[in-house]
């Protein structure tokens, strides 16, 4: 091989890998939880919300068998910890299989809580997630 196929090869052999993980990267930043008897999955897309761009905040129940939980009521309260906001507290919509949704805007960039309250049958409980804004 020439010196300019090397160069190729090896500029081919460092950068596709790195392309196909960029690829196949999810647009969305996952947690999960379980607590009192719920098991929570939380997302967030975009993966890295911006302040006072649009993001939707989704929270998939499941009971402890993993059946969907549906007809909750879940309401998200947005803060950050150590700092006086305004109340920021987007209701959500229930989609189907147990998924809620709500959009919802930061208000500045830093560290913020969202923090999920679950009102189901008789109960509530509540789940907490934190998470960086831009």
């Amino acid at each position: 091989m020439t010196g300019k196929k090397v160069w190729q090869y090896v500029i081919l052999m460092v950068f596709l890998p790195l392309l196909i993980i960029s690829c196949g990267q999810k647009n969305e930043n996952t947690f999960s939880q379980i607590k009192g008897g719920i098991n929570a999955n939380f997302s967030i897309s975009p993966a890295s919300p911006t302040a006072m761009e649009p993001a939707v905040l989704s929270l998939t129940l499941k009971d402890q068998k993993g059946n969907p939980i549906k007809g909750a009521d879940v309401q998200y309260n947005l803060t950050m910890p150590g700092m006086m906001m305004p109340s920021n507290q987007p209701q959500a919509t229930e989609a189907s299989g147990g998924q809620y949704h709500s959009d919802a805007i930061f208000t500045m960039s830093g560290d913020w809580q969202v923090e999920a309250l679950v009102k189901y049958g008789s109960g509530q409980t509540n789940f907490t997630f934190n998470l960086p804004v831009k």
